[in-house]
């Protein structure tokens, strides 16, 4: 930045000295080194380092918006080309067609026979004729001439350029309506489509993953350093306190030290101080403070500028009382302090010592009667903070919003800094611009002083009127300036209007976390909250005492008929249930009814069970008892009492609803009546949406609830006056009649199904039963009470059938529930902004009270002059003049609109401005008001006035963060409902990675063709990264298509997002459409019938519903929604009043402030921001942001789905047992799981042992070997390259496949222990595999880390059992094996001798049978290889050479180690040093002899390492001879066990029983 600031300077001084004047961009890049100060505080340069972190993301997020944008913009290109430039001329003969004004744009010209389109007299051409926009009358021509665009020209769309600006522009929200409405004339009315689609996808839905990226941004810098991103420390609060769950706990307000260390003081005095510091202790004191301030408030609502000078005065002593008051009390707070520093260390403390002596001061008589006194009631005002937290709903809510309020005040800083410092840039770029073709004192923003340039950012900061801003900029910069200019001021529109938004959304989302220390503590308490029985609901036990004697208790006495029971009749029953069968219950005791008494509520609970439930339906089956986790916790319980008296009171409670269930319906249809059950028939099920679609009877009501929603349509007073006399009145009254029958026969079938209220399931205990009936009574109302004489308020009722459609739909109903747990908070926060409202409302009537007031006539001096009439120019936008008489009328500003003269007007205007529209003009309206009363305003530049803007901007910012909170709430509310707010970040990375892989789905596997052409083309498309597929990509870039999104991987996620939250947002959308469908018909009721406004044309009004909607959609927006709801609260006369609303076209004040501000705050405040939350709520998941710190990426996934494919290729999603291996086989990446790496794999083992070419040597030895025995093979075959090998397994660590062995088989058996009658699921075996990835203790919540911890443990003692099975089967095949070897040794030893199969040479003399055939000597190379033993050849690597040479050496089987593996071709290496075994090269299996093989030359005598060293050559030839399957007599065992245990292996088993344990 401070290389082109500095390049920029030198670049504008060479510019200048050649007096080059155009080009001011140059200017403006060299003020941009003041921005580094945006680090001059800690708050802002971690707000600036938490920004980084999201930089990349946020360039994402840009070019997707851009591209959509540019979508559209393409779209306006080549459907509205030149439609603005349109416009109706009056055709004068022998002149110049005239432009009619006001202008009014046009499709074509109607000349009396025929219709035409625009005239283009560059072209000499005729357009296309729009029969659907609006065509000029007779006598008039439809002309397009480009200098008829509007804004100096810039606002079109004949090029790509203006096209993009024209969307920018409106999907910003600003004078989008009035391009639509003139795109409505100038081409076809259909055009509202093309807007609201742009403003629903990118205003809607598209802008607002900017806040997601945001708060995202944040979020992870917090997870990364560990403290908040908005302060340089950690945060000082660590709870969130919600409103609703708060108990009643008292909180300390002020802090003082208990011990009194007053010794000195005398004991009257030291009691005194102890009653002070009881009473400044106590809550009475605090509230009564409380009460002061808001009495004082009062007084100070009472001020206005039509107040007497009675009153005046009286609120005047009045102040000055309250002033003494506050002095008092802070004195007592003083004195109730045990030490000075205990004071001054509460903030508030200071704060109101301030106040009271700023007060006091200004209640001097010199200051009281100075102008300046009502500028310094702001001292006055400010007591009004103590409101907020005197009341504990708005203090819970503000403190969790704001915390400390530190990081809150960070934010504002960097806001107003980061606006001072873009002020010179942008003075220096446009000051003095704006002279030529703008008076110096118009109301208009400009850029030519520092505070002018300020203010103007602020209005961009609002996007209110900041299209005007820009045009005007373009306007001023001559050439190409104008594009630069445009790009400057839209980066800091986006700066301004979305990434401070977003951060107002983010310091309130962090201040909302919870600390995972309190999580967790949280979460334990609910566990153990949960092993406690829930008792019936409050409602649900009053109705059971009241009714508890209509309750059909009598059970149903039916017989069991033995002889019909079937033969092969089984049950399954449990120990406990067989016990109590067993067992005789006669002298058992009853158990008396156990009872937890439910805990106080408050009255807003009494009726939950009436209304909507405070958690969904299934949640409250969580909060039973979980019999199987209370098993497993009652083991190691050390009160089992208590479990039993749980249970107990589980079994009353159960056995209480069993009660209730046989209650009559109606005290007459019992549940054996036969009318009951066919109106059970009937009416369905009503678990749920999905059970009620099925039900034809509920498609029966559901369409006339729809044809009932179409007469009320039809019968609003606009509608109804425009058929008068097609269809009478009675037919419509005949068809409400009979609907309204429908309705209630459907409500009588469903109470007797169901029952009216006493039974769980009756028909007033469902929320949306509820709601029918309410509606149905009201219809029936106003159907009975006649047609005509009918109240518009009491027919405005019927509106509300529309609401009976979100019953059938459950998304629908969810979103719509959501909201309704949602709303205390939202009027929590709608409490919050009256509040905060409140001051700058009594101050606003401070200041400006009568100050307002002026002339419509601007040539008078003041209110004493502005009487009579003045000639009014009507034509003043061209050069003919056309005057007219107009009374001078003396009021405030948009028809007394802007007024602060009493403090309810000024709280409406602070109301309306919180939306951001108007409040411009109501600045400039301030900063005209004269020095003086009743003179004419006059609004000047260097006025002193132009101050009073401060007072606006104060407000703006912040009324814009209390707006945001709204955002905050219900982001808040769903993270609760969806138990999110109690989760800790690893559980939220858990559950998002849980979301991702319920996404994933198994892929049918694609075989690559034989055919050589479609083989070829088969490899041309198979790589997603190859050339084929980007070439495509080129062509789709060129052609402007979305399958660029699958060669950016950032277009792609941000696809991707969008795509997972369409589902929520199409939700919201269809509650959103139905509240506006309910308001127009409102509306219609209300207003159908009133004159055009100043805003009302043929395209905005209510006269019917298509354009009730769209000015609805309007209004939404906030565009000018104030100004209407003006032009409907028109009243006589400026309007035809009659007694009957149908033959009066005025409005209705009362109705009109009631329903747009309703309309506001409801689908504004509340239906906007929804969408904000489901983007931002959805956007973390999407994009990673959490589950990336698992090490999963899509690509493993990705690759899990191929390895999948090779066991699975029709995407059945289940294998069988028999695949696991082959499964884990193929996997790769991070879910790769295998015990030997691939350079350790027989295959590379194999390769590695061809390396290498035979020697000339060992092929010599090799065939001097080999003619020994006759045969000659190939020596290449039996060529091994051990050091390669060795070397190879020299890298082995032992260790690590210890741990993959261990991993592996666990894997393995979880997976086998997943398998279902159809197979192993994909998703269970996906689950299973993810599991290693994750530290469970941090990613699971304490009910599924016990069940998870369960099943590891589960799993590890499986496989200890298995591993110690595994050792003894070794052993037992290790004997077998054994036997086998020494039947064969003896039978070789016997031949040797020539004894034969007669002999017999064990020590107890008798003969034993040799099993095993012989081996003939003649046989040939191949049949004695087939005859040998499978296991290798195993001898003495290192023989000693003492000893007797004449001794056979015999090998023991006790000095034989256990093989690895029963097919393993090498051992593992003994503890016996130099007795180690080994494969011999070369050999496959033991040859007949173990002497024959050594020959004579080797030494017959032992190692001494050897286990055979220390014994006699008796006890050796015992070991010898012993057979494995004999019985040996008492002394041999015990001669062999005490030379076994003398020797080296007593050692060795020993470490081999360790080894198993």
């Amino acid at each position: 930045m401070d290389c082109v600031s500095i390049i920029s300077y030198w670049i504008d001084f060479a510019l200048m000295v050649h007096q080059y004047p155009y080009c001011s961009l140059f200017k403006a890049l060299a003020a941009l080194r003041p921005l580094r100060l945006l680090c001059i505080f800690p708050g802002t340069a971690v707000i600036l380092r938490s920004l980084e972190t999201g930089w990349q993301l946020l360039l994402d997020v840009s070019g997707f918006i851009f591209f959509f944008m540019l979508l559209f913009a393409l779209a306006g290109l080549i459907t509205f080309q030149g439609v603005f430039s349109r416009r109706c001329y009056q055709l004068i003969p022998g002149n110049e067609p005239v432009l009619v004004q006001p202008a009014q744009y046009c499709s074509g010209y109607y000349n009396g026979t025929d219709v035409f389109g625009p005239y283009n007299p560059t072209l000499d051409e005729y357009g296309y004729a729009g029969y659907h926009g609006h065509l000029c009358s007779i006598g008039q021509i439809c002309m397009e001439v480009s200098s008829n665009n509007p804004s100096y020209g810039f606002l079109n769309f004949d090029t790509i350029f203006s096209a993009f600006l024209a969307v920018y522009t409106f999907v910003s929200l600003e004078y989008w309506t009035d391009l639509m409405y003139q795109t409505q004339d100038a081409d076809s009315t259909t055009a509202a489509l093309y807007y609201c689609l742009g403003v629903y996808v990118i205003a809607f839905v598209l802008i607002f993953l900017i806040f997601a990226v945001i708060t995202s941004a944040f979020a992870k810098a917090r997870a990364e350093s560990s403290h908040s991103a908005f302060i340089a420390k950690r945060k000082r609060r660590a709870l969130l306190r919600t409103a609703e769950k708060l108990d009643d706990q008292e909180e300390p307000v002020w802090m003082y030290e208990d011990p009194l260390m007053d010794y000195p003081l005398g004991f009257n005095r030291l009691r005194f101080k102890r009653k002070i510091v009881a009473l400044v202790k106590s809550r009475e004191f605090f509230y009564f403070g409380g009460f002061l301030v808001f009495f004082d408030m009062v007084f100070m609502c009472i001020r206005s500028a039509y107040a007497s000078e009675d009153i005046l005065e009286l609120i005047d002593n009045a102040e000055t009382a309250f002033t003494f008051v506050f002095a008092i009390e802070i004195l007592l707070r003083m004195i109730g302090t045990t030490t000075w520093i205990q004071f001054w260390s509460v903030g508030r403390n200071k704060f109101d010592l301030f106040l009271v002596i700023a007060t006091c001061i200004i209640q001097l008589p010199m200051i009281q009667d100075s102008p300046s006194y009502k500028y310094l009631t702001i001292f006055q005002v400010a007591r009004l903070y103590r409101l907020f937290i005197c009341i504990p709903r708005v203090q819970r809510l503000l403190y969790a919003a704001l915390g400390t309020g530190e990081s809150f005040i960070n934010v504002l800083i960097f806001l107003v800094l980061s606006t001072a410092l873009c002020s010179p840039i942008f003075m220096q770029m446009f000051g003095g611009d704006f002279v030529d073709f703008i008076e110096p004192n118009a109301t208009e923003m400009r850029f030519d002083t520092f505070w002018q340039s300020f203010l103007t950012l602020i209005v961009l900061y609002t996007s209110e009127t900041w299209t005007d801003v820009l045009y005007n900029s373009m306007k001023s910069q001559p050439h190409a300036g104008a594009i630069y200019s445009a790009i400057f001021l839209c980066f800091y529109f986006a700066f301004g209007r979305y990434i401070m938004s977003g951060l107002y959304i983010a310091v309130i989302l962090e201040n909302f976390e919870l600390e995972d220390e309190f999580i967790k503590d949280y979460q334990i308490k609910r566990f153990i909250r949960r092993r406690m029985i829930k008792t019936s609901d409050t409602a649900e036990t009053i109705f059971s005492r009241i009714f508890g004697s209509l309750y059909d208790n009598k059970p149903d006495e039916k017989q069991v008929h033995v002889h019909k029971l079937p033969d092969n009749l089984t049950a399954s029953i449990t120990k406990a249930s067989m016990i109590d069968i067993l067992t005789d219950h006669s002298e058992k005791k009853k158990v008396p009814h156990v009872f937890i008494s439910p805990p106080r509520r408050k009255v807003t609970k009494l009726f939950g069970s009436l209304m909507f439930p405070t958690e969904k339906e299934e949640l409250k089956t969580k909060l039973r008892v979980n019999a199987r986790l209370i098993d497993r916790l009652a083991e190691k319980d050390d009160d089992p009492v208590e479990d039993y008296e749980l249970i107990v009171a589980e079994e009353n409670r159960n056995a209480q609803m069993e009660d209730v269930n046989n209650a009559k319906s109606l005290f007459f249809f019992s549940p054996r009546s036969r009318i009951r059950y066919w109106c059970k028939i009937i009416s369905g099920s009503s678990a749920d949406g999905k059970s009620e679609r099925r039900n034809i009877f509920n498609w029966f009501i559901m369409a006339c609830v729809l044809l009932s929603i179409f007469m009320v349509i039809l019968d609003e007073p606009s509608t109804r006056k425009m058929r008068d006399g097609i269809l009478p009145q009675s037919t419509f009254h005949t068809i409400d009649i009979t609907l309204d029958g429908i309705f209630i026969v459907e409500i009588l079938i469903r109470v007797i199904a169901d029952g009216l209220l006493l039974p769980p399931g009756a028909y007033l205990r469902n929320p949306w039963n509820q709601l029918d009936i309410c509606v149905v009574i009201l219809n029936v109302g106003t159907v009975f009470a006649g047609s005509e004489q009918t109240p518009r308020a009491l027919s405005t009722v019927r509106s509300l059938r529309i609401l009976r459609l979100i019953r059938y739909f459950s998304s629908v109903k969810d979103v719509f529930i959501d909201i309704v747990h949602a709303f205390p908070l939202m009027l929590d926060a709608l409490l919050l902004t009256f509040l905060m409202l409140i001051p700058f409302s009594v101050y606003g009537v401070n200041i400006f009270g009568g100050r307002f007031w002026l002339c419509n006539d601007e040539s008078v001096s003041g209110r004493s002059t502005c009487v009579g009439e003045y000639l009014h120019d009507i034509s003043s936008d061209d050069d003919m003049s056309v005057n007219i008489l107009v009374p001078r009328a003396w009021q405030n500003p948009e028809v007394n609109f802007y007024s602060y003269d009493t403090f309810g007007l000024s709280l409406l205007q602070l109301f309306t401005l919180t939306s951001t529209e108007g409040w411009v003009d109501s600045m400039f309206s301030s900063m005209s008001t004269p020095t003086e009363p009743d003179a004419q305003p006059r609004f000047d530049w260097n006025s002193a006035m132009i101050y009073h803007s401060i007072f606006y901007v104060i407000f703006m910012i912040v009324s814009h963060g209390t707006v945001q909170l709204f955002i905050g709430v219900i982001i808040e509310k769903f993270k609760q409902r969806n138990g999110i707010a109690t989760l800790t970040t690893g559980q939220r990375q858990y559950a998002d990675l849980q979301r991702q892989l319920a996404q994933m789905k198994p892929t049918t596997k694609s075989f690559r063709p034989k055919s050589k052409i479609r083989a070829w083309c088969y490899d041309l498309v198979a790589k997603k990264r190859g050339v084929f597929n980007r070439l495509m990509m080129a062509a789709v870039i060129i052609n402007i298509a979305f399958r660029l999104g699958q060669g950016l991987d950032a277009l792609q996620t941000l696809y991707h997002t969008v795509a997972m939250s369409m589902r929520s947002i199409v939700s919201v959308s269809a509650v959103f459409m139905l509240v506006m469908c309910l308001f127009a018909m409102m509306f219609m009721q209300y207003f159908g019938l009133t004159k055009y406004g100043v805003y009302g044309t043929e395209h905005s009004n209510f006269r019917d519903y298509g354009n009730a909607l769209l000015l609805l959609v309007r209004m939404t927006t906030g565009e000018a929604w104030n100004a209407v709801m003006m032009d409907y609260a028109v009243q006589a006369p400026n309007c035809v009043h009659s007694d009957n609303y149908l033959e009066t076209d005025c409005g209705s004040p009362g109705w009109a402030y009631f329903l747009f501000n309703f309309f506001y705050i409801i689908c504004t405040h509340i239906f906007l921001n929804l969408f904000t939350a489901v983007i931002i709520s959805n956007f973390e998941y999407a994009y990673e942001t959490r589950s990336r710190f698992t090490l999963i990426t899509k690509q493993d996934l990705r690759k899990f789905k191929y390895a999948w494919a090779e066991v699975d290729p029709k995407a059945t999603g289940f294998i069988q047992k028999s695949d696991i291996a082959k499964f884990l086989r193929h996997l790769k990446g991070r879910f790769q799981l295998r015990i030997y790496d691939d350079i350790h794999s027989i295959r590379n083992l194999q390769k590695l042992s061809k390396t290498g070419a035979v020697t000339n040597h060992q092929r010599g030895s090799l065939n001097e070997k080999f003619s020994m025995t006759g045969s000659h093979p190939n020596t290449a075959d039996f060529y091994y390259n051990f050091t390669e090998v060795n070397k190879c397994l020299s890298f082995m660590d032992s260790n690590e496949l210890q741990k993959r062995r261990k991993l592996y088989n666990l894997t393995y058996m979880e997976i086998l222990d997943a398998e279902t009658p159809r197979g192993i699921a994909f998703a269970d075996v996906l689950t299973i595999m993810t599991y290693r990835f994750l530290n469970i203790e941090e990613s699971l919540t304490l009910e599924p880390l016990i069940e998870r911890l369960g099943k590891v443990d589960q799993l590890s003692k499986q496989y200890a059992t298995e591993k110690a099975c595994g050792v003894f089967l070794t052993l037992i095949q290790r004997k077998h094996y054994l036997h086998q070897l020494w039947l064969k040794r003896n039978e070789d030893e016997i031949n040797k001798l020539g004894v034969g199969n007669q002999s017999s040479l064990f020590p107890d003399g008798s003969p034993r049978r040799l099993y095993g055939p012989p081996t003939s000597p003649f046989l040939g190379t191949a049949a004695r290889r087939k005859n040998q033993s499978p296991v290798p050849r195993i001898v003495i690597d290192d023989v000693s050479s003492d000893g007797d040479s004449n001794n056979e050496q015999a090998i023991s089987p006790l000095s034989l180690t256990i093989p690895t593996s029963p097919f393993s071709n090498f051992s593992v290496d003994s503890p016996l040093g130099a007795d180690s075994l080994s494969v011999m090269p070369g050999t496959t299996s033991l040859p007949s002899s173990p002497i024959s093989e050594m020959g004579d030359n080797n030494s017959g005598g032992l190692s001494p390492n050897s286990p055979w060293a220390g014994l006699s050559p008796m006890t050796r030839q015992q070991w010898l001879l012993v057979d494995g399957n004999s019985n040996l007599s008492s002394d041999q065992a015990n001669t062999l066990m005490s030379s076994l245990y003398t020797n080296m292996w007593s050692d060795m088993l020993e470490h081999e029983q360790t080894s198993t344990r």
